[in-house]
């Protein structure tokens, strides 16, 4: 399946119900605000590498591009790159608006993350117009249509927790579509 072409990606269709909690167990529901007043800092996203080299678009340091689609922030201290400069675009999937943020990494890769406005637990829907939105844009900092993604998966980025948290994912399906 991977590299995939973009220009041959007709759907990405993600079902997922995660939560997030404090302690040990698995929580219900996920308290956002309980976990920020804990001084919980933490993001659930689903994160893809792009690359214009096949090879290249495998791997997580080596792709030119980052796309990420954040679920859930939560924490003063979780921002996408580029938040300080302002969203680049919106969009609504499903019902879910998200704005993207686009700036570099320590790595200088291009980092365009999709975040949520509030955090969404139960996810279904196609995420492949969000690709398509970033690609049509024509900007040369931004991937086109010719790079290839790499690589997807979900997943949590833990900046910092005064104690322990558990992210549990209690049902996780995607999938890329190709022409």
């Amino acid at each position: 399946m991977f590299p995939a072409s973009i220009s041959s990606i007709t759907s990405i269709p993600v079902d997922v119900e995660w939560t997030y909690g404090i302690g040990n167990k698995s929580a219900s529901t996920t308290d956002v605000a309980g976990m920020t007043a804990a001084l919980v800092n933490t993001n659930v996203a689903i994160d893809m590498f792009l690359d214009s080299d096949k090879q290249k678009s495998q791997s997580s340091t080596d792709a030119k591009y980052e796309i990420m689609v954040w679920l859930g922030t939560i924490g003063a201290a979780t921002q996408p790159i580029g938040l300080a400069e302002g969203a680049v675009l919106t969009q609504v999937v499903n019902g879910t608006t998200f704005n993207l943020y686009f700036g570099q990494n320590s790595l200088l890769q291009y980092v365009l993350t999709w975040s949520a406005t509030v955090a969404v637990e139960n996810f279904v829907g196609d995420i492949a117009p969000l690709i398509t939105s970033i690609t049509s844009t024509g900007r040369a900092d931004f991937p086109g249509t010719d790079d290839y993604l790499g690589y997807m998966g979900l997943g949590s980025e833990a900046l910092w927790s005064p104690q322990s948290v558990t992210f549990d994912v209690k049902y996780l399906s995607m999938d890329v579509r190709t022409s």
